[in-house]
Protein backbone atom coordinates (compact mmCIF):
# COMPACT_ATOMS: atom_id res chain seq x y z
CA UNK A 1 0.00 0.00 0.00
CA UNK A 2 1.24 3.47 -0.80
CA UNK A 3 1.60 5.80 2.18
CA UNK A 4 -0.75 8.39 2.21
CA UNK A 5 1.33 11.28 1.46
CA UNK A 6 3.05 10.17 -1.79
CA UNK A 7 0.65 10.27 -5.06
CA UNK A 8 -0.07 6.72 -6.32
CA UNK A 9 -0.22 5.52 -9.89
CA UNK A 10 -2.37 2.49 -10.25
CA UNK A 11 -5.20 1.97 -12.19
CA UNK A 12 -8.11 2.83 -10.35
CA UNK A 13 -6.48 6.53 -9.82
CA UNK A 14 -6.07 7.22 -13.08
CA UNK A 15 -9.85 6.22 -13.49
CA UNK A 16 -10.74 8.55 -10.47
CA UNK A 17 -9.01 11.71 -12.19
CA UNK A 18 -10.96 10.69 -15.37
CA UNK A 19 -13.87 11.06 -13.73
CA UNK A 20 -12.83 14.23 -12.00
CA UNK A 21 -12.63 15.35 -15.73
CA UNK A 22 -15.49 13.82 -16.88
CA UNK A 23 -17.25 15.96 -14.55
CA UNK A 24 -15.40 19.48 -15.51
CA UNK A 25 -15.60 18.89 -19.47
CA UNK A 26 -19.19 17.37 -20.19
CA UNK A 27 -18.62 17.61 -23.67
CA UNK A 28 -15.31 15.66 -23.84
CA UNK A 29 -15.25 11.79 -24.97
CA UNK A 30 -13.97 10.35 -22.19
CA UNK A 31 -11.20 7.40 -22.22
CA UNK A 32 -13.41 4.51 -21.84
CA UNK A 33 -15.35 5.53 -24.57
CA UNK A 34 -12.63 5.89 -26.64
CA UNK A 35 -11.21 2.79 -26.01
CA UNK A 36 -14.31 1.38 -26.63
CA UNK A 37 -14.79 2.96 -29.88
CA UNK A 38 -11.30 1.10 -30.64
CA UNK A 39 -12.42 -2.04 -29.29
CA UNK A 40 -15.70 -1.61 -31.57
CA UNK A 41 -13.64 -0.74 -34.90
CA UNK A 42 -10.97 -3.46 -34.01
CA UNK A 43 -14.03 -6.09 -33.55
CA UNK A 44 -15.98 -4.73 -36.91
CA UNK A 45 -12.95 -5.16 -39.07
CA UNK A 46 -11.67 -8.60 -37.38
CA UNK A 47 -15.63 -9.79 -38.78
CA UNK A 48 -15.16 -8.12 -41.90
CA UNK A 49 -11.73 -9.65 -42.66
CA UNK A 50 -13.60 -13.27 -41.85
CA UNK A 51 -16.52 -12.27 -44.24
CA UNK A 52 -13.68 -11.23 -47.00
CA UNK A 53 -12.27 -14.46 -46.15
CA UNK A 54 -14.83 -17.04 -46.16
CA UNK A 55 -16.04 -15.60 -49.39
CA UNK A 56 -12.76 -15.68 -51.11
CA UNK A 57 -12.42 -19.25 -49.88
CA UNK A 58 -15.96 -19.95 -51.22
CA UNK A 59 -14.60 -18.42 -54.69
CA UNK A 60 -11.53 -20.57 -54.88
CA UNK A 61 -13.30 -23.66 -54.41
CA UNK A 62 -15.75 -23.12 -56.72
CA UNK A 63 -13.26 -22.18 -59.24
CA UNK A 64 -11.70 -25.05 -58.61
CA UNK A 65 -14.60 -27.47 -59.54
CA UNK A 66 -15.21 -28.06 -62.94
CA UNK A 67 -18.66 -27.82 -64.30
CA UNK A 68 -20.11 -31.26 -65.37
CA UNK A 69 -22.45 -32.02 -67.89
CA UNK A 70 -25.03 -34.31 -68.97
CA UNK A 71 -25.52 -34.91 -72.66
CA UNK A 72 -28.73 -36.76 -74.01
CA UNK A 73 -29.81 -37.65 -77.14
CA UNK A 74 -33.18 -37.91 -77.60
CA UNK A 75 -35.10 -40.00 -80.85
CA UNK A 76 -38.57 -39.10 -80.05
CA UNK A 77 -41.04 -41.76 -80.75
CA UNK A 78 -44.37 -39.61 -80.22
CA UNK A 79 -43.70 -35.76 -80.45
CA UNK A 80 -47.21 -35.07 -79.03
CA UNK A 81 -46.84 -37.01 -75.73
CA UNK A 82 -42.98 -36.50 -75.19
CA UNK A 83 -43.77 -32.73 -75.46
CA UNK A 84 -46.90 -32.79 -73.13
CA UNK A 85 -46.33 -35.19 -70.43
CA UNK A 86 -42.42 -35.64 -70.00
CA UNK A 87 -41.38 -32.47 -70.95
CA UNK A 88 -42.95 -30.96 -68.01
CA UNK A 89 -41.90 -33.97 -65.32
CA UNK A 90 -38.32 -33.46 -66.48
CA UNK A 91 -37.49 -29.65 -66.45
CA UNK A 92 -39.07 -29.70 -62.94
CA UNK A 93 -36.77 -31.88 -61.45
CA UNK A 94 -33.65 -31.03 -63.90
CA UNK A 95 -34.11 -27.49 -61.94
CA UNK A 96 -34.76 -28.77 -58.63
CA UNK A 97 -31.47 -30.41 -59.18
CA UNK A 98 -29.43 -27.56 -59.72
CA UNK A 99 -28.98 -27.90 -63.56
CA UNK A 100 -30.18 -25.63 -66.35
CA UNK A 101 -30.38 -26.06 -69.94
CA UNK A 102 -27.76 -25.23 -72.37
CA UNK A 103 -28.82 -27.42 -75.35
CA UNK A 104 -32.85 -28.32 -75.66
CA UNK A 105 -33.63 -28.77 -79.75
CA UNK A 106 -33.32 -30.94 -82.43
CA UNK A 107 -30.96 -30.27 -85.85
CA UNK A 108 -27.54 -31.12 -84.73
CA UNK A 109 -25.01 -31.15 -87.44
CA UNK A 110 -22.77 -34.10 -88.07
CA UNK A 111 -19.48 -32.84 -88.06
CA UNK A 112 -17.79 -36.22 -87.83
CA UNK A 113 -18.34 -39.71 -87.68
CA UNK A 114 -22.07 -41.45 -87.12
CA UNK A 115 -24.95 -38.66 -86.56
CA UNK A 116 -26.17 -37.86 -83.58
CA UNK A 117 -29.70 -38.31 -82.89
CA UNK A 118 -32.18 -35.88 -84.28
CA UNK A 119 -32.77 -33.91 -80.66
CA UNK A 120 -29.72 -33.40 -78.26
CA UNK A 121 -30.12 -31.57 -74.61
CA UNK A 122 -26.90 -30.49 -73.03
CA UNK A 123 -27.56 -29.37 -69.20
CA UNK A 124 -24.97 -27.95 -67.17
CA UNK A 125 -24.70 -28.78 -63.47
CA UNK A 126 -22.14 -27.47 -60.87
CA UNK A 127 -19.98 -30.80 -61.16
CA UNK A 128 -19.93 -34.16 -62.42
CA UNK A 129 -21.30 -35.67 -59.21
CA UNK A 130 -24.09 -33.64 -58.97
CA UNK A 131 -25.14 -34.45 -62.75
CA UNK A 132 -24.67 -38.01 -61.75
CA UNK A 133 -26.49 -37.36 -58.51
CA UNK A 134 -29.33 -35.71 -60.86
CA UNK A 135 -29.65 -39.03 -63.11
CA UNK A 136 -29.59 -41.48 -60.03
CA UNK A 137 -32.26 -39.35 -58.42
CA UNK A 138 -35.63 -40.94 -57.71
CA UNK A 139 -37.59 -38.19 -59.05
CA UNK A 140 -35.70 -38.33 -62.68
CA UNK A 141 -36.30 -41.63 -62.65
CA UNK A 142 -39.73 -41.41 -61.79
CA UNK A 143 -39.88 -38.90 -64.59
CA UNK A 144 -37.58 -40.91 -66.97
CA UNK A 145 -40.26 -43.71 -67.08
CA UNK A 146 -42.67 -41.42 -68.79
CA UNK A 147 -40.76 -40.30 -71.20
CA UNK A 148 -39.68 -44.05 -72.06
CA UNK A 149 -43.17 -44.59 -73.54
CA UNK A 150 -42.42 -41.46 -76.05
CA UNK A 151 -38.76 -41.67 -76.90
CA UNK A 152 -35.61 -43.49 -76.77
CA UNK A 153 -32.59 -42.42 -74.98
CA UNK A 154 -28.33 -42.40 -74.93
CA UNK A 155 -27.10 -40.47 -71.95
CA UNK A 156 -23.75 -39.19 -70.85
CA UNK A 157 -21.94 -37.33 -68.38
CA UNK A 158 -18.32 -35.13 -69.26
CA UNK A 159 -16.49 -32.66 -66.94
CA UNK A 160 -16.08 -29.26 -68.32
CA UNK A 161 -13.29 -26.85 -68.51
CA UNK A 162 -12.45 -25.43 -65.13
CA UNK A 163 -14.16 -21.62 -65.68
Amino acid sequence: MPSAGKQSFNFHSGLRSERLSNSAHVGSISMKEKVMKAMSKIALAMVGSFALGAAAVQSLHAQATPPGYAIVEVNVTDKEGYTKEFVPLIAKEIQASGGKYIVRGGNPVTLQGAAPAPRVVVLQFDSVEKAQAFWSSPGRKAAQSVGDKYATTRAFAVEGATP
